[in-house]
């Protein structure tokens, strides 16, 4: 082959990775608008709960099902997910978002953090089971 051949097969398959490349990064856009557009729609779905005066439990359990779902498509490890929705019901339950109004917990405590300490031991034992 001469060099005017080499340079055309050269060219040619610059051109084919460029192509590759640019459908790659509108791919990508794309999904990032879809998440963001995702992301919006839950804040919006949460901020109309609160608004009819909803149970702020009703309003954690949407929150948390709504961000797992943006983090189930990103990570596909279950550990991943239990850490997160461990992170959510900690943060719902230190702002009394999950606080049972039961008499027969002794404790103020242990009702405000009782689906907290319900999540960690599901998970844990999940992880545990896991991994043994």
């Amino acid at each position: 082959m001469d060099s005017a051949n080499l340079t055309m097969l050269a060219s040619h398959d610059m051109e084919q990775l460029a192509k590759h490349k640019a459908r790659d990064r509108v791919t990508r856009e794309r999904w990032n608008r879809d998440v963001t557009v995702f992301t919006f729609s839950i804040l919006i779905i949460v901020l109309i709960l609160l608004y009819n005066d909803v149970s702020m439990a009703i309003v954690a359990i949407v929150a948390i099902l709504g961000f797992l779902s943006l983090e189930f498509s990103s990570l596909r490890e279950p550990e991943a997910l239990i850490l997160m929705t461990w992170v959510l019901v900690l943060f719902f339950s230190y702002t009394g978002f999950f606080t049972l109004n039961l008499e027969t917990i002794p404790t103020a405590w242990l009702r405000q953090y009782m689906i907290f300490v319900l999540v960690t031991l599901g998970g844990g034992s999940y992880i545990i089971r896991r991994h043994t």
